[in-house]
């Protein structure tokens, strides 16, 4: 597998909410607002973490956050799902392709 992209470590039952936010189920229900809902979106094993960054940061120019306010949301973001379980990201990737 491409290190660059992320997978989801398991098979998680997840839906929609409204407005836009997602519930994660796993060992553990998690509730994504619609910030993280898009990345967890993205996150299919098809997107490198540089498309990720690059769809975020296009999709929420608006949000009153500047491009590196919202690149380190998204670092950060990227981190609290590794360290929930549910993605597998090596944190060495984000410096080599950012």
């Amino acid at each position: 597998m491409d290190r660059e992209k992320i997978p989801r470590k398991e098979t998680f039952i997840w839906r929609k909410l409204p407005g836009g936010a997602i519930e994660v189920e796993g060992c553990a229900t998690h509730f994504l607002n619609p910030m993280g809902a898009q990345i967890w979106e993205l996150i299919d094993e098809r997107n490198r973490v540089a498309d990720i960054l690059e769809i975020f940061l296009e999709k929420n120019r608006s949000s009153g956050l500047n491009e590196e306010e919202l690149t380190q949301w998204l670092r950060e973001f990227l981190s609290e799902l590794e360290g929930n379980g549910l993605i597998s990201y090596d944190t060495e990737v984000w410096e080599e392709s950012i």
